[in-house]
């Protein structure tokens, strides 16, 4: 699908679907309360976007910071396939 609409903000998607200006791609908890009252509607439900690989580059001849490798390794985690899940 190709939109007319295209917006880098989630602050312009939020304005653009409670406008009814169509259907947009977004996390859930992005529109929790209208999803809650009704105000909108999930569709789509098992549709998923492609996997991506994700890199966390760190500047080289230099120890990266244990902030960075704390905030690498949560994200890691976070987004971990879990096992016996299906992969693309």
């Amino acid at each position: 699908m190709k939109g007319r609409l295209r917006v880098s903000a989630a602050e312009g998607v939020r304005a653009a679907v409670l406008a009814n200006a169509g259907i947009a791609i977004v996390s859930e908890w992005m529109f929790a309360p209208e999803i809650a009252d009704a105000t909108i509607k999930v569709v789509l439900q098992d549709w998923e976007l492609p996997r991506i690989d994700l890199w966390a580059v760190f500047p080289a001849g230099r120890t990266a910071t244990t902030k960075a490798r704390t905030f690498t390794q949560f994200v890691q985690e976070v987004m971990r396939v879990p096992s016996g899940a299906a992969s693309a």
